[in-house]
């Protein structure tokens, strides 16, 4: 590695320091890359820098730690949109599901029905539903 031109790495470094070290070297990573580049992490990041009333932000949770807050906003929504009856508020339970650990767009959805949104979760994620 210390004789390489280049290194790239396609799982995040860890420590990077000691790759930046050597200035005759090209690094395709940065320090900390994660918090922009890992969705769960950009969105752990925009929450910290703006807090949770950031405005411009979706409601986005991660089901590997959130199923439970992200099922009682998914019913409380379903109550609205039933409550309501309007044909607008129709997309207001709609959701995107993103695996966490996947690119290129493998395995993502959309839909406003909360049993394959829970079926995508790990079974870790699922286990208080028991």
């Amino acid at each position: 590695m210390q004789d390489a031109d280049v290194l790239w790495f396609s799982d995040d470094v860890g420590n990077i320091q000691d790759l930046l070290s050597n200035e005759k070297q090209l690094v395709n990573q940065y320090p900390n890359e994660m918090c922009i580049t890992y969705k769960h992490k950009l969105v752990e990041t925009i929450l910290r820098c703006w807090g949770e009333t950031c405005d411009w932000l979706p409601a986005t949770y991660n089901l590997n730690t959130q199923l439970p807050q992200f099922i009682a906003h998914w019913r409380e929504a379903e109550e609205k949109k039933n409550k309501s009856g309007a044909d607008a508020q129709k997309a207001d339970n709609l959701w995107i599901v993103k695996p966490w650990n996947q690119s290129r767009g493998l395995e993502i959805f959309v839909t406003d029905s909360l049993a394959p949104i829970i079926r995508s979760c790990p079974a870790s994620a699922r286990s208080f539903l028991r």
